[in-house]
């Protein structure tokens, strides 16, 4: 509260104060007691700044004092009743004066207590606006704190990313060093089947030269005997003696040239068709010829057997994989002329066939995924399923179906040729030099059943646009029921294929499919069991297992594939 305004009694005027008027008597009236004049003065002008000591100003005006006289003469008693009249306006002002002084005071007590408690309400504040200060310092803290730990967490991400880095460049080292170690490999089988090609090229001439020289023998002979025939013409006897002669003899050389003939067994639709696929795989090789030949071409060649080898080799059984490198293969082949990429088809063919061996033999789920590939790339180019056919039943016999059967007293060695056996090398005892076998009948059957189990799943497939579909997985069912014997071969085929194909089958034909299993288990099997092989009986007990528990009724392990593979997922 500020004292800027001068405090003013109520019993004080602000002017001068007077006397109270008729103290002298008026009868006898004095000049030298005129009436006393008091002057008093509330205090004016006090602010915050000024002090109390100069809160209030009392001027008097002194009364003048009276003349000299010469003489000293007694107060009348007039003269005492106006001094004593003068005593008590004195006291009167004196006591006024006392209490406007205590009425001051009083209002600087007020004043005091007032600027006490403003004192007080501004330490209040002071002392909040210290309290919001440690708040506010607290609240910084806290967020100095925040961002520490944002920090750290930013730290730790950085040192997961890191982490994860490393770890994702280890696994590229590691998939770098495994495609080499798969270039090599490739390489290795590449020279091997360059290797085999070409004494199987050998072996085709060399029966054809055979074959040429027996029937030139067959001629010359025919001739001689026409010669003969005519010779001996002095006698009737003779010459029919000699004209039966020839005819035994023509007809035992007519049944050893048919007797390879005799002794195939395939469905004429099934060789028709195969004949088919044979055409367009020479077709095809006569077209890439030059580019084969053309040793400029050699680079071109190359690059495109370097990109179908890891785009095969590549291929795992996860949906992403599949469509992704199904995807590539499409892309690829759309972008190159007639030849390369014919050429590209043939080396297509070739790497998906020889990954039955290798892969699928081992892991039979691994036909899926590469029937996928084959199915979607074949959707796009169809020309590529006649040479993958060709050249899988050129490997594999019961792929087409037919099956070569072997009588005593014929050659062994031909018969095993004719069926696809391959020759290993086996270490002679005591170091002595390697000798030259064929492989054993379970080494073979593992073979032929990864090529079938591929052709399987091919055929079951539900890609889209799958130019080789179900129906001709029927048609391969019905061919090898009515046209091969049962064997121990015809019921490894039969097996694999039912294994892969045989679920879908169910869902495509329903009760036809059940009347060839009732077939299968009424005239197939007993006539398997007939044939007293104890070789056969693995796959007799197979088959019977797929049959009489129903196994066609469930999806064939491998045919539902996974989006992706964990360890990507866990990359991610």
């Amino acid at each position: 509260m500020s004292l800027g305004s001068s405090y003013r009694s109520p019993n004080v005027s602000a002017g001068s104060f007077h006397g109270p008027s008729g103290l002298t008597d008026s009868d006898d009236s004095n000049e030298e007691y005129d009436s006393p004049g008091f002057s008093f003065l509330a205090p004016s002008g006090l602010t915050d700044s000024d002090s109390e000591e100069d809160g209030e100003e009392v001027q008097s005006r002194p009364v003048d004092s009276p003349k000299p006289v010469a003489r000293v003469s007694v107060p009348s008693p007039a003269q005492q009743a106006a001094s004593a009249k003068k005593a008590l306006a004195r006291q009167l002002l004196l006591e006024a004066t006392q209490r406007a002084v205590g009425q001051f005071d009083a209002a600087v007590l007020e004043i005091d207590a007032e600027e006490a408690e403003q004192l007080a309400a501004v330490e209040a504040a002071m002392r909040r606006l210290r309290a919001e200060d440690v708040d506010k310092a607290s609240a910084r803290l806290e967020a100095a704190d925040d961002d520490t730990a944002a920090v750290l967490s930013r730290l730790q991400v950085v040192h997961r990313q890191k982490t994860r880095q490393l770890s994702e460049n280890v696994a590229a080292v590691q998939q770098v060093a495994a495609e080499k170690a798969a270039k090599e490999a490739a390489a290795r089988k590449a020279a091997r089947e360059a290797q085999e090609r070409q004494r199987l090229e050998a072996e085709r001439a060399r029966q054809q030269a055979e074959e040429a020289a027996r029937r030139a023998a067959e001629e010359k002979q025919r001739a001689e005997q026409e010669a003969a025939a005519k010779e001996k013409s002095e006698a009737a006897a003779a010459q029919q003696a000699s004209a039966g002669q020839a005819q035994a003899d023509r007809g035992q050389s007519a049944e050893a040239s048919s007797g390879r003939a005799s002794s195939l067994r395939v469905a004429p639709g099934a060789a028709e068709a195969e004949k088919h696929c044979w055409d367009a795989l020479r077709a095809a090789e006569d077209l890439v010829r030059p580019l084969v030949e053309d040793e400029s071409q050699k680079k071109e060649r190359r690059k495109l057997d370097k990109f179908i080898t890891l785009s095969v080799q590549q291929i795992s059984g996860t949906q992403q994989q599949v469509s992704a490198k199904a995807a590539a293969l499409v892309q690829f082949l759309q972008g190159l002329g007639q030849a390369p990429r014919t050429y590209a088809l043939l080396q297509l063919a070739g790497r998906l066939v020889s990954q039955c061996e290798c892969q699928v033999a081992l892991s039979h789920a691994f036909a899926f995924p590469l029937a996928e590939v084959t199915a979607a790339v074949a959707a796009a180019h169809p020309d590529l399923v006649p040479l993958l056919l060709s050249k899988l039943q050129h490997a594999c016999v019961l792929a087409v179906p037919k099956l070569y059967i072997h009588y005593k007293g014929r050659d062994e060695a031909q018969h095993l040729k004719r069926m696809g056996y391959r020759e290993v090398e086996v270490q002679a005892k005591k170091g002595g030099a390697p000798q030259r076998q064929y492989e054993s009948t379970d080494q073979y059957t593992a073979r032929m059943q990864g090529y079938v189990l591929l052709y399987g799943a091919l055929v079951q497939s539900e890609r889209q646009g799958n130019p080789h579909d179900l129906s001709h997985g029927w048609q391969y069912v019905a061919r090898l029921l009515n046209s091969l014997p049962a064997s121990r071969m015809s019921a490894t085929a039969l097996e694999a294929f039912l294994k892969t194909a045989g679920f879908r089958l169910n869902a495509a034909f329903g009760r036809q499919f059940h009347k060839l299993l009732a077939y299968i288990d009424t005239v197939f099997m007993p006539d398997l069991a007939k044939q007293g092989d104890p070789d056969a009986r693995a796959v007799h007990s197979r088959l019977h297992t797929y049959m009489h528990d129903r196994l066609f009724l469930k999806e064939p392990e491998g045919r539902r594939m996974p989006f992706s593979d964990i360890s990507t997922r866990e990359h991610a």
